[in-house]
């Protein structure tokens, strides 16, 4: 089989019809065939560009997909991963990413392709915190409260991560109602939680001033940077 994937190729295979055991064939041949061809067992650039314009790579869910077009290809180990691909969208098509399923068969071409294991760690870093400005406040929280809360105590390893996540503006601005700036105290926003616009009785409500990156605040549990930055602007340096 030639790797030269003559450009007639297309018209001779109604890829639509293949079933997924097809395709693996297929691809299967296609490794063959470097492997036969190609003094380093390696297709040519040219050729690994034709080959993701073909609809031959089976999706997560058994369906024909063709990687050029999504924003990367990669195969999941864990079903979560899925889950926070999900959860983290900001759109219906926008950088989503191919999920391939995985099949040891054609890790070879994989390699060659860049098919690569999409981890939690690397899933946070390309699709996750690049949405999270764009997220609504809710979709934010769900994001943060399954899946990165849980796992921290292993993402704060990754250094990479921590110093995107701290360059992420993600944390809202609270500021203390005029009531509570009358009589102040020193609880916090964790401490006496509020809403958007503020009830009778509450001492913080959210403000509509941009989200903040977790490198710009300070921490609340510094009470002596509370108290001598308390005041009406007190909510551009305190989470």
């Amino acid at each position: 089989m030639s790797t030269e994937l003559d450009q007639d190729i297309g018209p001779l295979v109604d890829f639509g019809s293949l079933g997924e055991a097809d395709r693996r064939k297929l691809l299967q041949l296609f490794i063959t065939g470097s492997r036969e061809e190609e003094e380093d067992g390696r297709f040519p650039r040219a050729a690994l560009e034709k080959i993701k314009r073909i609809p031959i790579f089976t999706g997560h869910g058994g369906e024909a997909i063709c990687l050029t077009d999504y924003n990367g290809a990669f195969w999941v180990q864990e079903e979560g991963m899925l889950g926070l691909l999900e959860e983290s969208r900001v759109s219906s098509s926008e950088g989503v990413p191919a999920i391939v399923r995985r099949d040891d068969s054609l890790l070879p071409l994989f390699d060659q392709l860049e098919i690569l294991e999409l981890t939690d760690s690397m899933a946070m870093r390309r699709f996750v915190l690049p949405n999270m400005e764009r997220m609504g406040g809710e979709q934010r929280i769900q994001v943060l409260s399954n899946h990165v809360v849980p796992h921290w105590t292993r993402y704060r390893q990754d250094r990479e991560l921590v110093t995107q996540l701290k360059d992420t503006a993600f944390v809202p601005a609270w500021k203390r109602t005029a009531q509570a700036l009358a009589h102040p105290t020193s609880s916090s926003p964790a401490s006496a939680p509020a809403s958007v616009g503020g009830e009778e009785g509450e001492d913080w409500v959210l403000t509509t001033l941009p989200m903040r990156k977790p490198k710009d605040v300070y921490s609340w549990e510094n009470q002596a940077l509370v108290h001598a930055l308390s005041g009406s602007d007190e909510a551009k340096y305190f989470p």
